[in-house]
């Protein structure tokens, strides 16, 4: 999972604040690949785990997590959560007011943090193995469908010739 096998649970909040912010506007699974990626990249260059110290002065972020979308700004977005909370002696925030402070986090995820990134739940969730990823139907066959039920419950147009032929 995400933040299995963390060195501290302030750790483990940090790195569910991560995947939270890189998985907006991405598959869960693709934003944990990310957060693997990160933890890696952060023991390859000597750190313990992935921690605020290590990435506030890590460069090439976007590189390392190249498979969300919006890289470039979630780069960003890291990069300035490490520094608040390194800032903050490595406390990461616990309400809705001190997450709307992180950049890159407005109120639905603040909420969805208020949620989940509680100790005790955390604990739990990041001892659970992933639960493997689901192939979805193709997004074009989905719409075809769509398109054809909505269009069976529409009237159809009716054409002028058809109803008063023209001489």
């Amino acid at each position: 999972s995400m933040a299995a096998g963390a060195t501290t649970p302030a750790n483990r909040r940090f790195i569910i604040v991560c995947g939270v912010i890189l998985s907006s506007q991405t598959l869960t699974g693709t934003a944990c690949k990310a957060i693997k990626a990160l933890r890696d990249a952060a023991r390859a260059d000597g750190a313990d785990d992935l921690d605020p110290a290590w990435l506030s002065a890590k460069e090439g972020v976007a590189d390392v997590i190249s498979m969300v979308n919006f890289r470039n700004n979630k780069a960003k977005f890291l990069v300035a959560l490490a520094t608040s909370v390194k800032r903050c002696r490595g406390r990461v925030a616990e309400s809705t007011e001190g997450y709307l402070g992180y950049k890159g986090v407005g109120k639905e995820l603040a909420g969805l943090l208020l949620l989940v990134n509680k100790p005790e739940l955390a604990a739990t969730w990041c001892g659970r193995e992933a639960p493997p990823p689901q192939d979805l139907e193709p997004r074009g066959a989905a719409d075809n469908v769509q398109r054809r039920q909505g269009a069976e419950r529409r009237p159809r147009r009716l054409n002028a010739a058809e109803i008063a032929p023209t001489r």
